[in-house]
Order: C-alpha cells, then sequence, then structure tokens
C-alpha cells in the first residue's frame, strides 16, 4: 500500500501530513530556527521524510508564491531530493474544490488566517483565475 505526504508552512512552522490509506491521517512538525520557515527549512524536512524506511510514495508541498516556489526547487536539489510535486497553495485549493461533483460554486473567496493575519484571494473555479 503507497503512502502521501503533503507539506505547508507558515509562521507556525512546517506540517507534513500523511495518509497511507486515504482515510487516516497522521500530522508531523518540524522545527523552523527562523519564525517563518525558509526554502532550505523545508528541503531539509524534505530530506528527513525521504531517508525514512517507511518513504511516501507520493510527496507534495504547496507554495505561498512564485520567489518561494523557485528557492525551494533551489534548495531540493542541493538536498540531493527529486519527486516532488510542488504546487501553489491556490492551485492545490482549487483542484481539491474541483474534485467534489456536489460543490456548484463558479467563484469562492479563500482565507488563510495564520499566525502572521489574514490574506484572502478571489478565485474561478472554472478558469483558474486568481
Amino acid at each position: 500500500m503507497g503512502s502521501s505526504v503533503g507539506m505547508s508552512m507558515g509562521a507556525s512552522g512546517i506540517r507534513a501530513v500523511r495518509t497511507s490509506d486515504g482515510h487516516s491521517f497522521t500530522v508531523e512538525t518540524f522545527p523552523s530556527a527562523r519564525s517563518v520557515p525558509d526554502a532550505e527549512d523545508v528541503a531539509h524536512a524534505i530530506r528527513a521524510i525521504v531517508d525514512r524506511p517507511d518513504a511516501p510514495t507520493s510527496l507534495g508541498v504547496a507554495f505561498p508564491d512564485p520567489d518561494y516556489s523557485s528557492a525551494l526547487k533551489t534548495a531540493l536539489v542541493e538536498e540531493y531530493v527529486s519527486e516532488v510535486h510542488i504546487i501553489s497553495e491556490i492551485s492545490g485549493t482549487i483542484e481539491k474544490l474541483r474534485a467534489y461533483p456536489e460543490f456548484r460554486y463558479r467563484t469562492v473567496a479563500l482565507y488563510d488566517l495564520g499566525a502572521t493575519g489574514l490574506e484572502m484571494t478571489i478565485a474561478d473555479i472554472d478558469s483558474g483565475t486568481i
């Protein structure tokens, strides 16, 4: 049976959510020396996960903005880690909403209320326009 890990980062740290059967989940938090984890912190956390005997068959990381994505790709190369799916947080949310047939809204307001404040995004589900 395969497992998957999804990762996100924010002012409260780096979180990895693992599922082995698609139904039950475990959450692991990785420390960061900074108040907001940088790409190197995330790459170190990913390295720790893929070096384990129970390494996932799939690993995805949500990034907050294009600059972070670029820095994360560079940090992963330095950690000799490949096969990581890097997607934007908003794109991942839109795809998740599209997967629910009963979801019938075209435009949504997405918010992130984290330790550093509130961020609001308006997205068109059909076109993916933000």
